[in-house]
């Protein structure tokens, strides 16, 4: 495999993207007999030392050097305010700094897509295999999880002693806790499984790329930002991309596969002529196929802060003694072991804030501390004893959307995240806060009540509190559903991945997802990635 290496005129495959989803399809792609397969990534290599150190995640999930920056619009619901969507800019893409936890959502969740969706093929026991396919998870080989895939799952632990502790006061308070978060329970608390293995996190690019690919096969170019799809007609055969400052452009034989994420992958298809046809003529591209739908249903989880002080000695507050923080980077570069070898967010849950729902609808995650106030990885560190609960709308109803602001491929897409734009997710996000609030001022974390702080923390009344989430909650990294999968016409991606309207081009990320699921998106980037190299491998 030649990373950064000469560029060929021709390849069978071209993917565009090396996040989880591009990683995986690359690397299965690069197995199939005389294949040829270029990976192109605009970001750089994921080989610094900090990105496989778990807990140093702190550092780079939001550096500059890894990320996309992207910055929505104005949103009318979020008061004015304009919410920064990041996404990873280097191989393994989000895999490669986000906070690891490893949780696929419901099986309910996915046969939603095929229900609801249109999307036949495509509920949890049709996409089960290809979750498994990935993993290489301690539960496994099971019925639930994988055994020997590339990427290394280890179920969650401790980490910090404010977890076991917060978790003993979900039972205490009669909640479920549950050994498995992505198994069949409709509800729970438990310890996030995480992509960790060994001490070290288990992102995409290591896994996929060199520990599965065949390295003869497989071309990956780092630092090679795509700004074009080229063909004749209705057929896309090849990429423009800028790599080591010069405009190249490689042709595929077979396929290109499109796997940069929901932001960059559809501001492509839109630059190729795939969208819209009112909007792209606004613009002066020529129509190559008429796709409304390009850019629209666009979904992101949205998430509202606790904060609470807790004089116990549990949080992450106590490594910024020097002994206590001396100890721990022993331990982990002697055994690769103890704090740093975890989650800053090591548990959490499933809860139900509508009683009548079928199945969870929020997801609630603890930081293990205070957020910090400065720069720096010192002023990362808490500078009080403490915790944060993350409450997280699951299954947003709310819609955004993904636009070109000019045919200039450097130029950043309008994006409107539409969070609230629909009432039913801040009425779901107040009752699942005010809940979780109850519950944290009813019951003892290691023989205290948490003391509730913040600048809501006297926020008293349904109305008042609804009023302070819309004008502080934030949105996750969670982007999916702007090139939806459906048998409609109006779909821009068929069954099998393949974009409507034309010949040629396939898409394999969370831009095809119908329906956000209640989970952090990674894993269903993996799935999505093994299930497009098995359709493409089978003829489909």
């Amino acid at each position: 495999m030649a990373f950064s290496g000469s560029v060929r005129s021709t390849y069978d495959y071209i993917i565009v993207g090396a996040g989880p989803a591009g990683c995986a399809a690359a690397a299965r792609l690069s197995l199939l007999p005389g294949c040829r397969v270029l990976l192109i990534e605009a970001g750089g290599s994921d080989r610094h030392p900090l990105l496989s150190v778990p807990v140093a995640t702190m550092l780079t999930m939001r550096h500059p050097r890894y990320t996309w920056r992207f910055r929505t619009e104005p949103e009318a619901a979020l008061e004015g305010r304009s919410p920064s969507w990041y996404g990873g800019r280097l191989l393994g893409g989000g895999s490669a700094i986000n906070g690891m936890m490893y949780l696929r959502g419901h099986p309910r969740d996915y046969d939603r897509w095929r229900d609801t969706a249109g999307c036949a093929g495509w509920g949890f026991a049709d996409m089960l295999p290809f979750f498994q396919r990935a993993e290489s998870s301690d539960r496994g080989p099971d019925a639930w999880h994988g055994g020997t895939g590339p990427v290394a799952i280890t179920r969650g632990t401790a980490d910090f002693p404010i977890a076991s502790a917060f978790l003993d006061m979900i039972a205490a308070a009669g909640l479920p806790i549950v050994d498995d978060l992505n198994a069949d329970a409709a509800e729970g608390f438990g310890y996030y499984d995480r992509a960790i293995g060994g001490g070290r996190r288990s992102s995409a690019g290591g896994a996929y790329l060199r520990g599965l690919a065949d390295r003869r096969a497989l071309t990956v170019l780092t630092g090679a930002r795509a700004v074009g799809l080229s063909g004749g007609g209705a057929r896309i055969d090849g990429v423009r991309f800028v790599y080591r400052g010069k405009l190249h452009e490689a042709r595929a034989d077979a396929e290109v596969v499109l796997a940069a994420g929901c932001i960059n992958t559809a501001q492509l298809l839109l630059l190729a002529g795939i969208g819209p046809a009112d909007a792209l003529s606004r613009h002066g591209i020529a129509v190559r196929a008429n796709s409304p739908d390009v850019g629209l249903n666009v979904q992101n989880h949205i998430a509202y802060t606790l904060q609470y002080a807790l004089a116990a000695p549990i949080t992450a507050y106590e490594y910024r003694h020097p002994a206590r923080a001396a100890a721990a980077f022993a331990q982990y570069a002697l055994q690769r072991r103890g704090m740093l070898a975890g989650l800053l967010c090591p548990a959490g849950g499933l809860f139900r804030a509508d009683p009548l729902s079928e199945i969870a609808d929020t997801q609630v995650i603890l930081g293990a501390g205070l957020p910090g106030a400065g720069s720096g990885w010192r002023g990362l560190l808490p500078t009080a004893r403490g915790f944060t609960l993350m409450i997280n709308q699951g299954r947003p109803w709310s819609r955004g959307s993904i636009a070109l602001r000019s045919a200039d491929p450097e130029a950043p897409p309008l994006i409107r995240s539409g969070h609230f734009s629909d009432h039913r997710d801040l009425e779901l996000l107040t009752i699942a806060t005010t809940a979780m609030r109850a519950l944290l001022r009813n019951h003892r974390i290691a023989g205290e009540i948490a003391t509730e702080i913040g600048a809501g923390a006297q926020i008293i009344g349904h109305a008042a509190l609804a009023e302070h989430i819309r004008q502080h909650a934030q949105s996750y990294y969670h982007m999916a559903g702007s090139c939806r999968m459906g048998s409609d016409d109006d779909a821009v991606v068929d069954t099998a991945l393949r974009v409507r309207g034309v010949d040629g081009l396939r898409i394999a990320d969370t831009s095809v997802a119908p329906l956000l699921v209640n989970g952090n998106t990674t894993a269903m980037a993996l799935m999505l990635g093994e299930r497009a190299a098995e359709l493409i491998a089978s003829g489909a």
